[in-house]
């Protein structure tokens, strides 16, 4: 498995003992066979096997060379200027090497990035293709519908938290102060909108007019005590059947029997119907899905897998699955053999010398 490791590094540096990375200058001696060495990186022997060869890791392998060399270049420059360097030379060198060999692996992580490209992220503005001033009022018209279904969508998603649409009988009776804020001391905080004043009628200064009127002439002092609860409910019925009450009766009928009625309005029994409803969920389950329904799910916890998969000849790639098949058909691993059989025995064969004796 080649897993590519060895070829993030450049150098192979020995380490002391205390675990330190240690660069060597040996051109200080004079007898030293340094210059005689072809410092190739460790890592290239690999590439000379069929398996492991790729144009990119040789174009790697030359630049991690030309690293090599270059560094071998600075440390013989400076055994060649300072034969016998002082501290501060040695500073200065140990600097120096440093610098060289941070710069050669922040050029090889910049070479990461050559297939990666940043664009500015800028969407291209949307062009249409209309054939007359028709055309384009028609699909301006349907941006702008499309934008006010979306948005009313939006704002429909975003009043979740209210149980019954706002303005409606069901939330003047059951949730009064539905979005409304708390403030600090606890006040609550409710905003009317044009919305509740119409469904009242507030804003209509007639019918406030009226209104008003007729509280004046028909006030009356209510004989109940506002803790008995049941008392304040026979008082509140008794004005909504006598028309007292801005709500009417027909909107509580209405609302109870959307509710709670068996049947909506001008709606007869069906038995057919009746017993679609009844089954629609059993006939539109399979009948497989139904029967593992009724077997309780501890009952699969002791399935085993079958660790060994029957099957046929699986062609694998025995020195690196990641790559894929080894051969593409039977002549190439004929061929493939034959030169592994070559390069085992050093028979150089010329490519227009036939290997076979007999025809």
């Amino acid at each position: 498995m080649d897993h590519g490791l060895d070829e993030e590094h450049i150098w192979c540096f020995p380490k002391n003992l205390y675990n330190q990375e240690v660069v060597k200058n040996p051109y200080f001696n004079a007898y030293t066979t340094a210059s005689l060495w072809s410092h190739a990186p460790q890592w290239g022997q690999k590439l000379s096997q069929p398996h492991y060869y790729k144009p990119e890791k040789l174009e790697k392998f030359h630049r991690h060379w030309a690293h090599r060399l270059g560094l071998e270049a600075l440390k013989a420059k400076q055994a060649a200027e300072c034969p016998v360097p002082t501290e501060q030379d040695k500073i200065r060198m140990e600097s120096e090497l440093n610098a060289y060999i941070k710069a050669c692996y922040d050029f090889e992580s910049q070479k990461k990035l050559d297939d990666v490209y940043v664009t500015d992220h800028v969407p291209a503005p949307q062009q249409y293709l209309t054939s007359s001033e028709a055309e384009d009022d028609d699909a301006a018209e349907y941006e702008r519908a499309l934008a006010e279904y979306n948005q009313a969508q939006i704002q429909k998603v975003s009043a979740r938290d209210h149980k019954y649409e706002k303005g409606s009988l069901m939330q003047k009776m059951f949730d009064p102060f539905a979005g409304a804020a708390k403030a600090e001391d606890g006040a609550i905080e409710y905003t009317l909108d044009e919305k509740e004043l119409a469904s009242l009628k507030l804003n209509d200064e007639e019918h406030l007019r009226e209104m008003y009127q007729r509280f004046n002439s028909a006030a009356e002092v209510w004989e109940c005590d506002p803790e008995d609860e049941e008392a304040w409910n026979n008082v509140l019925v008794e004005e909504l059947d006598n028309a007292k009450s801005p709500f009417k009766v027909e909107e509580f009928r209405s609302v109870l029997d959307k509710e709670l009625g068996v049947f909506q309005k001008d709606e007869k029994y069906d038995f057919v119907r009746d017993l679609k409803q009844a089954y629609s969920e059993s006939l539109s389950t399979p009948i497989e899905r139904q029967i593992l329904k009724t077997i309780p799910a501890h009952a699969f916890w002791d399935i085993k897998k079958p660790l060994h998969q029957g099957g046929g000849y699986k062609r694998e790639n025995r020195y690196n699955p990641f790559r894929g098949r080894e051969y593409n058909d039977f002549f190439d691993m004929r061929d493939s053999e034959e030169y592994l059989d070559v390069s085992a025995h050093h028979r150089n064969i010329n490519n227009s010398v036939s290997s076979h004796s007999q025809y």
